[in-house]
């Protein structure tokens, strides 16, 4: 359990190339938090850290580099060892000392999702909202949890010890769980139906925590040597290097943020690229697609391209207006309960209008 100044790489991590180290700053030090153990970056740009000696849960800007809310005993936090979000902006945590699994709603109530004894520790969401926790130190089981506490927890791997089921996890885009497994010096990887296990990485001194960026590229946080590793085609490259100890890491989406930056209000129509699939070229190996695709020097087309190869994400230039589309948006005269992101549709002009 470290502080969170040596704990709060994550969002450096991000918009460092291939051919870059990461570079470590300074968030907050001293007695401000007593200890870190899971940190998550949240749907509003802010960073919950867990800690099981200050039994709280603090909420960081990391950009100005302060503490702006603090979840305790008071809001029915014990304890917590670490902390996931869903879809939805909702937040669920461990307390590993008396197995709580708990969260709170969109309506900001405690939810009690499930006690599975003391020893629970890691804990994520897959991409479609099934939550998922793991025994570390007092248990080496795997579960997944019902967010809601209605029904029972369903056990998915039993033999993940000794001693520690796994630490840090996370989804990954291949809809496997990934985890370390603390004692056996690997990272896994498991399909959560039917409990099957692939090793990912061997040769590791003490692997804590894995995570994904937003390119799919896997991290390995090692806390024996001080270091986060990327994983490229089986093989580790270190990312930054710090103190022994860690217990965990994220990443924040400024790399996202940066690509969905407003466009300039100088821009005018021809000053950007069209929106159409003659703009887009194909790639070298399409000949996998089969008979008919469009190779790296051919553009994409209806007729000439292999179907997989149309598809194509619309992102939206820094949300609707330029506001960061993680802000929860409740304005105008046509917002609906089934209106969930509350983008204002009421007029051709208004903030959330297409």
């Amino acid at each position: 359990m470290k502080k969170l100044s040596i704990l709060l790489i994550s969002f450096l991590l991000i918009s460092c190339t291939n051919n870059e180290k990461a570079k470590v700053e300074l968030f907050t030090e001293g007695a401000k938090i007593s200890g870190v153990n899971g940190i998550h970056f949240g749907p509003d740009g802010y960073l919950y850290a867990t800690s099981v000696i200050g039994s709280d849960i603090s909420v960081v800007d990391t950009d100005n580099k302060t503490i702006v809310k603090r979840y305790g005993p008071k809001e029915g936090v014990f304890g917590p060892d670490d902390v996931a979000f869903n879809d939805k902006g909702e937040f669920y945590w461990t307390t590993i000392l008396t197995g709580e699994v708990a969260g709170f709603n969109i309506q900001g109530e405690k939810v009690i999702a499930a006690n599975l004894g003391p020893g629970v520790n890691p804990i994520t969401f897959s991409d479609d909202g099934r939550l998922f926790v793991a025994q570390c130190f007092f248990g080496d089981g795997l579960y997944e949890v019902d967010p809601l506490g209605i029904k029972e927890p369903r056990s998915i791997k039993k033999d993940l010890g000794p001693n520690c089921g796994l630490n840090g996890m996370d989804w990954g885009p291949d809809g496997r769980l990934y985890g370390p497994r603390w004692f056996k010096n690997e990272v896994v990887s498991l399909n959560v139906d039917t409990g099957e296990m692939n090793v990912v990485v061997k040769g590791l001194n003490v692997p804590a925590a894995v995570k994904f960026d937003s390119k799919g590229v896997l991290h390995v946080l090692d806390t024996a040597d001080g270091q986060v590793l990327k994983v490229i085609d089986g093989q580790l490259e270190v990312v930054a290097s710090l103190l022994t100890g860690l217990d965990n890491f994220d990443f924040n989406s400024k790399d996202s943020q940066n690509y969905l930056a407003p466009l300039p209000t100088s821009a005018a129509v021809g000053n950007n690229v069209t929106m159409s699939l003659e703009d887009a070229f194909g790639n070298d190996d399409a000949s996998t697609l089969g008979t008919q695709y469009s190779a790296g020097d051919n553009q994409l087309s209806l007729s000439g391209s292999d179907y997989r190869q149309l598809k194509f994400v619309v992102p939206f230039q820094g949300g609707f207006d330029g506001s960061n589309p993680a802000i929860d948006r409740k304005t105008g005269t046509n917002i609906t309960a089934a209106n969930t992101l509350g983008f204002d549709l009421s007029s051709s002009t208004a903030t959330g209008s297409l």
